[in-house]
C-alpha cells in the first residue's frame, strides 16, 4: 500500500515533459520568441535587399551621366519603388525563415536578395515588352 501511495504521490509531482522554455528552443516562433524571431527575418530580409539596392546603384552609378543619376536620386518615384523593394525583401524574409527551426539568417538574408532581383527582372521583361507592343501598333 505504501508503494502505490507513492508512485500516485510521485506521479503529481512531476514536472512536465516539456517545458514553455524547451518549446521556445525548438519552435523559435511561438510564445514570446514570436514577435523578436519575426523581427529578426524582416531585418535579414531587409538588409539583403538593401544590399542588392547599393549594388545594383552602384553600377547605375558607372553606367549613365552624373547628371542623370542626381536626378534618379531626387525622384519620389524612385525612393517609392526602393521602398517597396526593402519591404519586400524583408517580408520574404520572414515567410521563408517560418519554413526553418531553428531559423535560418541567411536563408533570410539571401532570399531577400533574391526576391527583389527576381521582381526587378519581372517588370523590366514587362516594360520590354510592353514598349515593344507599342512600338508595333503605332507604326
Amino acid at each position: 500500500m505504501l508503494l502505490l501511495a507513492s508512485s500516485v504521490c510521485g506521479l503529481f509531482k512531476r514536472r512536465p515533459r516539456v517545458a514553455l522554455e524547451d518549446n521556445l528552443r525548438l519552435r523559435p516562433f511561438c510564445g514570446s520568441g514570436l514577435s523578436l524571431g519575426m523581427f529578426l527575418a524582416f531585418v535579414f530580409g531587409a538588409f539583403g535587399a538593401i544590399v542588392a539596392e547599393l549594388l545594383k546603384r552602384w553600377q547605375q552609378w558607372n553606367d549613365m551621366p552624373e547628371k542623370r543619376f542626381l536626378a534618379l536620386l531626387k525622384s519620389i518615384e524612385f525612393w517609392a519603388i526602393t521602398v517597396f523593394l526593402i519591404l519586400l525583401g524583408g517580408s520574404v524574409g520572414v515567410f521563408e525563415g517560418t519554413k526553418t527551426h531553428p531559423i535560418d539568417w541567411s536563408l533570410c538574408f539571401f532570399v531577400g536578395v533574391g526576391a527583389i532581383s527576381t521582381v526587378r527582372n519581372f517588370l523590366s521583361g514587362v516594360a520590354a515588352h510592353g514598349g515593344s507592343a507599342r512600338k508595333t501598333t503605332t507604326a
